[in-house]
């Protein structure tokens, strides 16, 4: 190949990651929206009503969508709601296993919305809660100190 025609598949090749790169980031902010959205949602509505289960759904697609690309999806505080609640709980992580169910992140959303609501929970409590609900595909993790 010429060196005009290598140089031209290097853009090429800067130009498709470059917009795939775009994809996820994209996915990640409508991640990030949904995900509050449904934990709001949860707060609110019993996880057998209509609109809670849309936002779950819209969720899972969303998820499935990252994960398809980077093979992880993980929400790590970004977003002042998040930063005040991950915080306050001495929460630095929430991250999905690829392989996690779609009633698991129900469950999930709904426990977690719910404690959200609860300031007095700290996170041990919380974290206990998500374990000894059969939630074993995501998970939460400690602020690193530091961080």
């Amino acid at each position: 190949m010429s060196e005009a025609g290598t140089e031209l598949n290097q853009n090429q090749n800067t130009f498709l990651q470059c917009s795939a790169d775009r994809k996820v980031i994209e996915a990640g902010k409508r991640f990030v929206g949904i995900f509050v959205s449904a934990l709001k949602t949860a707060q609110i509505y019993d996880p057998k009503n209509h609109t809670f289960l849309e936002h779950a759904a819209l969720l899972d697609g969303c998820l499935r969508e990252i994960l398809r690309w980077e093979g992880e999806a993980a929400l790590e505080v970004v977003a002042d709601f998040l930063i005040d609640k991950f915080t306050n709980w001495g929460m630095g992580k929430v991250w999905f296993e690829e392989d996690f169910g779609g009633t698991e992140l129900q469950s999930f959303l709904v426990l977690f919305g719910r404690t959200i609501a609860d300031a007095s929970k700290s996170f041990e409590e919380v974290q206990a809660h998500v374990r000894n609900s059969g939630i074993d595909k995501i998970h939460i993790e400690a602020l690193q100190k530091g961080s």
